[in-house]
């Protein structure tokens, strides 16, 4: 009977664990969770509804919701995501409802039934009074908030508005922005939504998307609202030109002879536009903190070491995580000076965790450094300082962390081994000994080349192959949601592949139309850095370019490469004097150049 050694069993469990996974998460049990915004409404409110399932994604259908019949129950969307934590495969899907009352009462969620079978909630109790409870009211722009009302529909059925929460902000302090689509009528289509322009603005976007029903001059709207995150990149005066909402109104709403020529029909699309908002944005004001890199927001600094006695030449970990409310992903990394003769520092790992919630950005950062001790003695790794512009109090502030005192031990040195010396053997002595000497075998279960089965590179690339294709088909379908879904991501991702698709058609050109040559040369160029710094490419200046490069530390001689390229095709296109070939092949292979090399810094 063949019998296994320890390792041959631990690689036949790992591989049955590897194609099982798959099935784990077919089989992986139900869980639902449900939340509301509210527990107590007037019948003029409504409560949103949020149901988070998770667990077999194949059974996932629409829920049903038994006990809340005395609602009107309208679905506002439905989100999926798929994460790996810790090694662990997890998918959920988040249905959102908007619930409008019918009448008063107090009635309650207990149960959802999905895919056939009935799942018992933690229960929610909502009541429904005559009067809605007192509330904080909710802070409006009220500028911005009225002139949006006027009706840009002849009936007044549907309008669009755009506001912001302040008309005036400090550089780098976050602006929220909020565009709304009210309707009172059915769409034949869904409509095309083309954003406002934030030229001169980092834009996050603050999910979730929010659906609801407002009550205007006796008439129910179904409101959509998305809010944007804006943060100023420069002082001066800005307008957020309008977004534009393209609709299509169903014909057959309010006719009840339309039904008759209802496939027939030809109805013209409307179009809607938000208001024209304007933004002032002050300089952050003062003498400025030696150490201030332009962080607006209010933080926190902590950190920690994981030992505090060791050896020469043994490594401690050295965490650094700077947290707070603000623009967390332009904040620079923090210098940790450390005298050289003392330590040796190595960057271990960086990671960034951004959270939105309450439609404010926030997060934090967090670095790990090895530091090596060179020399024995108590090493100080000395205090971290931070400083950051609160916009609350219109201050600057500094924090800063603990330093850290590490008693070292001279290391363990070990002796040097003594050479053993040994009598020189001639050639047909070793001959003789290759000859007499030959390995004992005391197991034939070996596989090709003499080696056994778990020592074959193959049996490893298979046992990873599942593992592998799970995570690359999750990490696939992120990046692809993340297109759809953000612009600003969308946009530098794809910025590298336009850039190349107009020096190709510029490279079409270099024989026949010299003027377009230059001219999209130009547009390649300035619409890869529009693409990457997520600006309107119609508005980057030289000056403007040579700022927000050097604001991301590039290579000074790198931005006067691309100064010099603009330069050359504005000259050949509006004053042209050098019509020689050779001159266009040039100026094409230095515009590649240059995107190749601003690609390789990270623009």
């Amino acid at each position: 009977m063949k019998t296994f050694n320890h390792k041959q069993t631990w690689l036949i469990l790992l591989t049955l664990l590897c194609f099982s996974i798959p099935a784990l998460l077919v089989n992986a049990a139900v869980r639902i969770t449900a939340k509301v915004d509210k527990t107590e409404v007037s019948l003029e409110e409504q409560v949103q509804l949020t149901l988070s399932v998770s667990g077999n994604t194949r059974i996932f259908g629409q829920p049903s919701l038994p006990g809340l019949d005395s609602f009107e129950t309208y679905s506002a969307g439905r989100s999926q995501s798929v994460s790996i934590i810790n090694g662990q495969l997890s998918s959920s899907i988040v249905f959102t409802y908007i619930l409008v009352p019918r009448k008063l009462g107090e009635f309650s969620l207990e149960k959802v039934k999905l895919g056939g079978k009935t799942y018992s909630v933690k229960p929610i109790k909502i009541k429904v009074t005559k009067q809605a409870p007192t509330r904080p009211a909710r802070p409006r722009a009220p500028s911005s908030r009225s002139s949006g009302r006027k009706a840009t529909h002849p009936a007044g059925k549907l309008f669009v508005e755009g506001e912001v929460d302040q008309t005036t902000a400090y550089v780098n302090q976050q602006i929220i922005y909020s565009f709304r689509f009210f309707r009172a009528v059915n769409l034949y289509e869904n409509p095309e939504f083309e954003p406002a322009d934030f030229t001169g603005f980092w834009i996050e976007d603050l999910p979730p998307q929010r659906q609801y029903y407002e009550m205007i001059n006796g008439r129910r709207y179904l409101v959509t609202e998305i809010k944007t995150a804006l943060f100023p990149t420069a002082p001066g005066e800005y307008t957020i030109e309008p977004a534009r909402l393209e609709v299509m109104v169903d014909s057959f709403d309010g006719d009840p002879f339309a039904i008759f020529n209802r496939s027939f029909r030809a109805s013209k699309p409307q179009i809607l536009k938000t208001n024209r908002l304007k933004i002032k944005v002050l300089p952050l004001p003062g003498t400025k903190p030696p150490d201030f890199t332009g962080a607006v927001g209010i933080y926190e600094l902590e950190t920690s070491v994981d030992k505090n006695k060791l050896r020469v030449n043994e490594p401690l970990t050295y965490r650094l995580k700077i947290s707070g409310q603000g623009n967390i992903k332009t904040i620079p990394e923090l210098e940790l000076k450390l005298p050289a003769d003392e330590f040796k520092k190595y960057e271990s790992s960086s990671s960034q965790d951004i959270a939105k919630g309450n439609y404010r950005v926030s997060g934090q950062k967090t670095y790990e450094y090895v530091l090596v001790p060179q020399k024995s003695g108590e090493l100080v790794i000395p205090a971290v300082s931070f400083s950051y512009f609160n916009p609350d109090i219109k201050q600057y502030q500094t924090i800063k962390s603990k330093s850290y005192t590490i008693k070292v031990a001279p290391s363990l040195t070990k002796k040097t081994p003594t050479p053993l010396s040994l009598p020189a053997l001639d050639k047909k002595e070793i001959e003789l000994l290759s000859t007499d000497i030959n390995h004992i075998k005391n197991d034939l279960s070996v596989g090709r080349n003499g080696q056994f089965y778990y020592q074959s590179l193959w049996l490893y690339l298979l046992v990873a192959l599942p593992i592998l294709g799970i995570a690359g088909a999750v990490f696939h379908e992120r990046h692809l949601e993340k297109i759809a879904t953000d612009v600003c991501y969308a946009r530098q991702t794809k910025a590298r592949g336009q850039a190349k698709k107009r020096l190709r058609r510029a490279e079409q050109m270099l024989r026949n139309n010299q003027r377009e040559f230059y001219a999209e040369i130009h547009k390649s160029l300035n619409c890869y850095l529009g693409d990457k710094l997520n600006i309107q490419a119609a508005y980057l200046s030289a000056g403007e370019v040579e700022r927000l490069l050097s604001e991301r530390k590039i290579d000074s001689g790198l931005i006067d490469e691309v100064k010099d390229v603009f330069s050359a095709c504005d000259r050949a296109r509006f004053a042209p004097g050098e019509n020689e070939q050779e001159h266009m092949k040039k100026i094409y292979q230095r515009a590649g150049a240059v995107i190749n090399n601003l690609s390789k810094a990270g623009i």
